[in-house]
């Protein structure tokens, strides 16, 4: 993350990290913005994701590839002037607390993913080409079985996505 920018913003916003393989709408952002104005003392948000790992293949189940509650999708921040970027993978935004201290935001007091899903905050992300007909996608559930190296290493196919 660059650093740089964040000395011209004078004033508290949110902060966006967006990849250009992620898909949002115009609402997702309207409705996060909304939550941070009706909760001033949150600090970040998680979000969950359909990952899309294939051409008919999307994981939307929970705390397996593609989305871990405890790291991963944070792409929301409270920034104030002072904020730093203090890593990339994963993100971290830290504010100045005192004495060279700085604390991370997402750990402060975040949207948990459960709370931004209620609010119809879900991201899909596409890491290859689209297909010629995206309707054609279909989700996957991993389930997490046992393994020498502790991967979830089965799946199966589930519904169609809306």
């Amino acid at each position: 993350m660059v650093n740089a920018p964040l000395d011209r913003i004078r004033e508290e916003c949110l902060l966006w990290q967006v990849d250009s393989d992620e898909l949002w709408t115009t609402e997702q952002f309207l409705t996060a913005r909304d939550l941070f104005r009706t909760h001033p003392d949150k600090t970040a948000a998680f979000y969950f994701c359909h990952y899309f790992v294939g051409e008919q293949l999307v994981i939307t189940t929970r705390d397996t590839y593609g989305n871990h509650r405890g790291y991963e999708w944070i792409r929301t921040w409270r920034f104030t002037p002072g904020c730093r970027w203090t890593a990339h993978e994963p993100p971290r935004l830290c504010r100045p607390s005192g004495q060279e201290r700085r604390d991370d935001l997402a750990a402060v007091n975040p949207f948990h993913h459960g709370e931004t899903e209620t609010a119809g905050l879900i991201f899909s992300t596409s890491p290859m080409p689209p297909p010629s007909n995206s309707s054609s996608r279909k989700p996957i559930t991993a389930t997490p079985t046992p393994s020498a190296n502790g991967a979830a290493s089965s799946a199966r196919r589930a519904s169609r996505l809306p």
